[in-house]
């Protein structure tokens, strides 16, 4: 039965076109060991001797290759490379560069890669903003997001728009509903010191968006593969600044 291994951008996780295939193997150890060799690859270019085991994973799910394995008739995961990554970064990162002794200090270091699907973020619960009244979104797609070095635009089909400043932005969240498929579904909520600014993930310039957000430091990625995963009413809490 082939195994196809199929190569997933982290940064641009949320855009399949981004995906490639790497190759088809006969049997899933031989599909394994190639997605292996691409995460080890990976943390190789970006390791450094001064750094720890939580950076080096940090740094893997924000700008690493996932490799991931699809064959017919499996469902399920078969090779998950951000646990794959998470056992690599603290052999890699620990002093000796053979773990003993070393385990329980790493573990303590590396961010907790276990949540289930619809999860909040691993940010505190607390810290969540009330959303806004979910009923009212069902109108909001489409847009336009623009960009700058002072902060986000986002402008409406109506014509309207709201600015949020780099300086002034105090959380990130990412709120969804269960109006999907047929209704506009997932919104960035950008928090400064005005009133939050809405977005629609269908605004042009979503990507954009996305990697600039990704750029903060502490930026959580699993909340937003949480948030991508929804199909209730929602609020995921991105990032916060400290």
């Amino acid at each position: 039965m082939p195994f196809r291994v199929i190569v997933a951008d982290n940064v641009r996780f949320m855009d399949e076109r981004e995906n490639y295939e790497y190759g088809t193997f006969d049997g899933l150890e031989a599909a394994i060991a190639a997605a292996k060799q691409i995460v080890d690859e990976c943390l190789e270019s970006a390791y450094t001797p001064a750094m720890s085991a939580a950076d080096l994973y940090q740094h893997y799910v924000n700008f690493g290759e996932e490799p991931y394995i699809i064959a017919e008739g499996f469902s399920g995961v078969l090779f998950s490379a951000w646990d794959y990554a998470r056992e690599r970064c603290a052999f890699m990162c620990s002093p000796d560069r053979e773990g003993s002794g070393n385990e329980e200090q790493n573990e303590a270091v590396m961010p907790d890669r276990s949540f289930q699907p619809t999860a909040h973020s691993s940010l505190c619960s607390s810290d969540l903003v009330v959303g806004p009244d979910r009923s009212a979104l069902g109108g909001m797609r489409g847009g336009e997001i623009a960009l700058d070095a002072a902060g986000v635009t986002y402008s409406s089909p109506d014509g309207t728009s709201q600015r949020v400043e780099w300086a002034d932005l105090r959380s990130v969240e990412v709120i969804t509903t269960d109006s999907g498929p047929f209704a506009e579904d997932v919104f960035w909520w950008l928090h400064g010191d005005g009133p939050p600014l809405l977005i629609p993930q269908s605004a042009s310039g979503s990507n954009a968006l996305l990697a600039r957000l990704q750029e903060l430091p502490g930026f959580d990625n699993r909340a937003v593969i949480a948030a991508m995963s929804s199909v209730g009413n929602e609020q995921f809490l991105c990032w916060m600044r400290s």
